[in-house]
């Protein structure tokens, strides 16, 4: 696998190895990887709506409506413009969700 990964896939990394699923094997793994980072984007997503007022949320309804889709830096840059201390939110989110992952997987 390559070394370089976009920071969700790191993430999902992290989780895994906090939760003691590393040892996994390889295709075990993959799938998790992609459940989690699917399931920590699908957060972000919510958490980001969460924080738009009326205006803001037509505005990112009318952005992830174009054809073709925003690329996800689009996304990201809108957030962060609309949203104020957007990235500590995130990172909040981010870190709830790891530890819920965690903690069910310890269970």
């Amino acid at each position: 696998m390559a070394t370089t990964r976009d920071p969700l896939e790191h993430f999902a990394y992290e989780v895994l190895r906090a939760a003691g699923l590393d040892a996994l094997p390889e295709d075990a793994k993959s799938e998790f990887i992609v459940k989690i980072r699917d399931q920590a984007q699908r957060r972000m997503g919510a958490i980001a709506v969460q924080h738009l007022d009326e205006q803001g949320l037509g505005e990112f309804n009318a952005l992830v409506g174009q054809t073709p889709p925003p690329d996800p830096a689009a996304v990201q840059s809108f957030f962060t413009t609309k949203i104020p201390d957007f990235e500590s939110k995130m990172q909040e989110g981010l870190m709830a969700f790891a530890d819920e992952f965690v903690a069910a997987a310890k269970k």
